[in-house]
């Protein structure tokens, strides 16, 4: 009993089919060498991982994974130097809420832009103050890590704030504070009012670090088809690879998780000259990528030193806590927690809490009014919600009007009254990884029995139903007991499918449709007496 190449030659077309389609299955394609780590910010790469599969679109495809810049208002325009991409905008309605003369002015016609290399063994910042109405630069700086610059365009271009109040350049800072394995630090914009009070946090942004993320094409089991991998950038939000076509599989669903970064909590900024004594701000990242932050004001009662550098809360009152944000979003809760002293005495009572909600649906903008908590021994406390159409409290990539508490203090070490809107938004960009998972194509295999002139000798034998595609079959493993074409039967040894031998097919992707269609043809075992 044999398979001649006279055979061979002679196979219907039903089965030619099949075996073309084995075919496809086992030609190679070379996997990618190169590192994911040597990738600058937008490159990537993928890898075919199990080489026996053919796959569309190519691994070299990027098949929709892209980054795209952070959001923004569209008549602002990402920079243009050479090697270099927008991490953040900072847009300065500060000065238009604020009540200032020229504000409006200000906030309309000039924006600031912070820009990194694609390389990313540059960890400095370009800072430009950019003239909205032609995308062109005013001014322009280069921040270091830990370094300070001053930005004199616009005291050029508005001399006076409002009247008789000269004009003061805006301070960047390029903090390192909060840098950690994740994050370079954060850039915030401080401005003093007629050089006397403040500063003023004008605008502020926390920079990610560029980190891997990696979409990976994996079986049920566990098994890794294929990777595509891609460096994301600072402040820049990742599409994953989509779903591919692979040879022997058929995709099923898809899974994200967190790339690189831990759950936990974190010091969302540090804390400016205006923030100490009396608030902290925490962000927990949670495990599908979205933040959640925390608003503490000091404990007026509180006799020991709070820090305002780490995550600790002693000394602190927690007052709000935003729903989960997911990046460049707003925070939408409203719901002010009741809370007592470290002495035990009523910090937020109920009826306070429920005062200071209704103020978020109040026509205000700024500050609005505000709800007293606490007055007593030198301290006063008061809090309010921006009112509900303020859009000067979220991410300027993002429209929606956002809900932050403002908090007015006046303590003895403040020397007067300070207020401050709480940047109670995301704009951390989480890095995620993506899973496509696959479950294995099936087919069967069916013996034929015919003679050399392809006449049948014995009825058809369904060796296997229900096999995997892509599967080895030996038809030595399906004999005959006889030579004898009218005493013929057919049995099917119990053999390992894996088996290498003289008449061994592959069972390729066609076979899963011509079992569809009652075929199922994948090999025709030729007999002569």
């Amino acid at each position: 009993m044999f398979l001649s190449r006279r055979v061979r030659r002679t196979l219907t077309a039903a089965t030619v089919g099949v075996l073309a389609a084995a075919c496809a299955v086992v030609s190679l394609l070379p996997a990618h060498a190169a590192d994911a780590s040597s990738l600058n910010v937008g490159e990537g790469i993928g890898t075919l991982v199990d080489t026996t599969q053919s796959v569309s679109p190519d691994m070299s495809d990027p098949n929709g994974a892209k980054l795209s810049e952070p959001m923004h208002v569209d008549s602002w325009s990402p920079t243009s130097a050479e090697g270099m991409y927008t991490v953040s905008y900072l847009g300065l309605g500060y000065f238009a809420f604020a009540g200032m003369s020229n504000g409006s002015a200000i906030a309309q016609q000039y924006f600031l832009r912070l820009s990194m290399n694609t390389d990313r063994s540059d960890e400095n910042v370009l800072a430009e103050l950019v003239r909205i109405s032609d995308n062109s630069v005013v001014e322009s700086h280069t921040l270091t890590p830990g370094s300070s610059a001053s930005l004199t365009g616009l005291v050029t271009a508005f001399p006076t704030i409002t009247t008789g109040v000269a004009n003061t350049p805006i301070t960047l800072t390029y903090s390192t504070a909060t840098a950690s394995d994740t994050t370079y630090g954060s850039i915030s914009a401080s401005w003093m009012y007629g050089g006397q009070l403040g500063p003023y946090t004008v605008g502020s942004t926390n920079l990610s670090k560029p980190q891997v993320s990696t979409t990976t094409y994996a079986t049920e089991d566990g098994k890794t088809l294929a990777t595509y991998e891609m460096m994301d950038g600072a402040g820049q939000t990742s599409t994953p690879s989509n779903p591919r076509e692979f040879s022997d599989y058929t995709y099923t669903r898809s899974v994200t998780t967190l790339a690189n970064t831990e759950e936990g909590t974190a010091l969302d900024r540090p804390a400016s000259d205006t923030q100490r004594f009396f608030i902290k701000i925490l962000r927990t990242i949670q495990s599908d990528g979205t933040v959640v932050k925390s608003l503490y004001v000091a404990d007026p009662t509180y006799t020991g030193t709070q820090n305002y550098e780490d995550t600790s809360t002693t000394g602190f009152i927690e007052v709000l806590r935003t729903n989960a944000m997911a990046s460049n979003s707003v925070n939408t809760n409203t719901d002010v927690l009741t809370s007592t002293t470290s002495t035990g005495e009523d910090f937020i009572t109920a009826d306070e809490a429920a005062q200071i909600k209704a103020l978020a649906t109040q026509p205000v903008e700024g500050f609005g009014h505000q709800v007293t908590i606490w007055d007593k021994d030198g301290y006063t406390i008061r809090l309010g919600f921006n009112g509900y159409n303020n859009l000067n409290v979220r991410p300027y990539s993002s429209t929606e009007a956002g809900k932050s508490l403002y908090v007015s203090t006046s303590t003895p070490e403040t020397n007067g009254t300070r207020s401050l809107a709480n940047p109670l938004y995301n704009d951390l960009v989480i890095p995620t990884n993506t899973t496509h998972y696959y479950t294995h194509k099936v087919g069967s295999v069916v013996v034929h029995y015919v003679d050399e002139d392809g006449n049948p000798l014995a009825d058809t034998v369904t060796a296997l139903s229900n096999v995997n595609t892509g599967t080895s079959y030996n038809t030595d493993t399906t004999t005959t007991t006889t030579t004898t074409p009218t005493e013929q039967t057919s049995e099917k040894n119990s053999q390992p499918l894996a088996k290498t031998g003289s008449n061994v097919l592959a069972l390729g992707a066609a076979a899963a449709a011509l079992s569809a269609l009652g075929i199922g043809v994948v090999a025709y075992r030729r007999m002569r007496a």
